[in-house]
């Protein structure tokens, strides 16, 4: 397996996950880590450059000045990457020790071409925290859903592993005009040819934490990164998904709003707002039993109605505010 870790002024988080790397259970001759330099100016560089010397299965590369972003990074890891497996994953994630020796069993048994893990928040005792790590599961949750039923449409670059022969051959479809969508572009791309390729590892060993966002601003931004490429989009399903999502939620935030002005509306707002929650909630039960949370269901009825109103600006934001991504704007 080749790990490959872009990274930009993660001083903060660079040591946990360098330590996660090195207490893996798996063989090092079986793994090599390269951890990409994007520009840093603070003192993750150093970090992992000390590091790195003191470990014979771990490289750091300094991205040309040519290359700038995580998608170049990326890109320039797998090409000096050794081996055929390749697993991304995140400078500021927190790994299970079987995380490699999980993900290779599985390439091994099934051989996939992509392989699409499980992730979660590393949620502290504030609320807002929490209701991140419960909306986030949510996603985590659809993405593997759609996987199962053969219409992929989301995953994650924090925990996801494909070869590196599927990459190299569809690097051109991958969208590097956008800032964000290192992992979707590839998922939707793979769709094409061999959707049956596609899994999902679902296994307590393969979990990745990361952190969630710790002001409403950053949430904020980090949703509107998640958006911007939606331009880029392409598949059916994706855009169908996206769709009813945000008509359905749109719909129930109006009918609220007009049912102050025609107090019969209110009947049919409720009706649709109770719906949605009986079906989210029903599919939140397994979601958050894997991932033993089950106890943030007790924040379903207060997030509910932030997801309601947060679905419908957010994509209206997207269009309409600049992009503030690791000290740069898009």
């Amino acid at each position: 397996i080749s790990v490959i870790v872009a990274f930009r002024n993660e001083e903060k988080n660079i040591q946990t996950l360098l330590q996660c790397l090195i207490n893996q259970t798996l063989d090092n001759e079986n793994f090599e880590v390269l951890l990409v330099n994007d520009h840093s100016n603070d003192r993750s560089n150093q970090i992992v450059q000390d590091f790195c010397n003191s470990c014979q299965n771990f490289n750091c590369f300094d991205l040309p000045d040519n290359l700038i972003g995580k998608k170049a990074a990326i890109h320039y890891g797998i090409k000096h990457a050794n081996y055929n497996f390749i697993v991304l994953t995140d400078a500021d994630c927190i790994l299970l020790p079987s995380w490699l020796y999980t993900i290779l069993g599985y390439f091994e048994s099934e051989k996939p071409q992509l392989l699409s893990g499980p992730v979660s928040f590393e949620t502290n005792t504030a609320l807002f925290s929490k209701l991140q790590t419960l909306e986030f599961l949510s996603l985590i949750g659809s993405g593997a859903g759609s996987i199962a039923i053969k219409r992929p449409i989301m995953c994650n670059a924090a925990n996801l592993a494909f070869t590196k022969k599927a990459y190299l051959e569809n690097i051109n479809s991958l969208n590097t005009k956008y800032v964000s969508g290192d992992d979707i572009f590839l998922l939707l791309t793979l769709k094409k040819f061999d959707r049956d390729a596609i899994h999902f590892l679902k296994s307590e060993n393969a979990i990745v934490y990361t952190n969630p966002q710790t002001s409403l601003k950053q949430f904020l931004q980090q949703r509107v990164r998640w958006i911007s490429k939606s331009s880029g989009y392409r598949d059916f399903d994706i855009l169908f998904a996206s769709i009813i999502v945000y008509f359905a939620n749109t719909l129930i935030l109006l009918l609220l709003i007009l049912s102050f002005f025609w107090l019969k509306l209110f009947v049919l707002f409720f009706g649709a707002f109770i719906s949605k929650c009986i079906i989210d909630f029903v599919f939140m039960n397994p979601v958050t039993r894997f991932f033993k949370e089950r106890k943030l269901l007790l924040l379903f009825p207060l997030l509910q109605p932030l997801v309601i109103i947060y679905t419908a600006i957010i994509p209206v934001l997207a269009f309409i505010t600049p992009l503030n991504w690791k000290g740069r704007k898009y």
